[in-house]
């Protein structure tokens, strides 16, 4: 940046090449370091200037912004990290604009060299070449077999959630059921987490904090947009939780880990220390009655109905 927003004046208009008239902030302007190089060249205060972008790509860009802290400097490694921590709403904005309105903000974004919004789309870019790129390449279905030997057909939605999936797509196994290490009556439950999910939006990895540390606003406004799966991680049993896990770990699907991390993180330290005491009874349990050689053979079961 060039200058202080504090130096700048509230209210700028930009007139645009299909002769409209925007009228932005100076936050917008401290933002943009083609308009900031221009406002440098004169002494006197400038209140309107001329643009050769198109009137609608620069609300567009204007409205973009309105979705992020201007008061901070725009720091690239850090920032970045935020747009890959899954739905920022400026990622959201962007997932409900038409192709045509994003090449307009596209040229806006880059004539005015705005670099807090070319990381933003060049995200947005990348999420959405890799989901095209995904429905050329994977079948409408395929199947899994169970542990207890259940035959589960799996639609192409949950392929794309599940990298374990998608890697015996790419290396050409699919004709036969693949093996996996959990029961059928657990895949419902995993199933239901991602039918309360908008699987249409790709979901992008989060960076989670350690687990006594505070959500930064990204991945609370993460919660908040899945707050369905919030509730329904609260009305499900040890079991039932353990289950999923099982079957997210297998499956390795990212979203439903990313969630569960994120509902873990909300828990109070009790409740946070009693579910992480039952998920490892449970899976000493399981191992011991699965004849797992890592059992612990100094295991003792349970009492009946425990």
């Amino acid at each position: 940046m060039i200058s202080n927003v504090a130096n700048l004046p509230e209210i700028v208009k930009i007139r645009t090449s299909d002769k409209k008239v925007v009228q932005v902030t100076g936050k917008f302007i401290n933002e943009a370091t083609t308009l900031m190089r221009t406002l440098k060249l004169y002494d006197a205060p400038i209140h309107e200037v001329f643009i050769p972008v198109k009137s609608a790509g620069l609300k567009n860009a204007v409205k973009l912004l309105e979705f992020f802290n201007l008061d901070k400097p725009y720091e690239p490694k850090v920032d970045r990290q935020v747009f890959l921590q899954g739905d920022h709403p400026g990622m959201r904005f962007l997932h409900r604009l038409s192709i045509e309105e994003l090449a307009e903000m596209n040229l806006v974004i880059g004539f005015l060299e705005c670099d807090r919004l070319i990381d933003c789309l060049g995200v947005y870019i990348l999420d959405v070449i890799k989901r095209l790129h995904a429905d050329d390449v994977f079948p409408d279905s395929m199947k899994i077999c169970t542990t207890d030997n259940k035959i589960i057909e799996v639609s192409r939605k949950l392929i794309l959630e599940s990298e374990t999936l998608q890697n015996h797509v790419r290396y050409g196994n699919i004709n036969d059921a693949k093996s996996v290490m959990f029961r059928s009556s657990s895949y419902p439950k995993a199933l239901m987490v991602l039918s309360l999910c908008d699987l249409d939006k790709p979901h992008i990895p989060l960076v989670c904090p350690a687990i006594n540390e505070p959500l930064a606003p990204a991945l609370l406004a993460f919660k908040q947009t899945n707050q369905p799966v919030m509730d329904y991680f609260n009305s499900l049993s040890y079991l039932d939780l353990y289950e999923i896990t099982k079957v997210v770990a297998d499956l390795d699907i990212t979203r439903i880990y990313d969630l569960l991390c994120i509902y873990v993180r909300t828990l109070d330290v009790d409740r946070r220390a009693r579910l992480t005491r039952a998920q490892y009874a449970i899976a000493e349990y399981y191992r011991y009655i699965e004849g797992d050689p890592y059992r612990n053979e100094a295991y003792v079961m349970p009492a009946e109905g425990a």
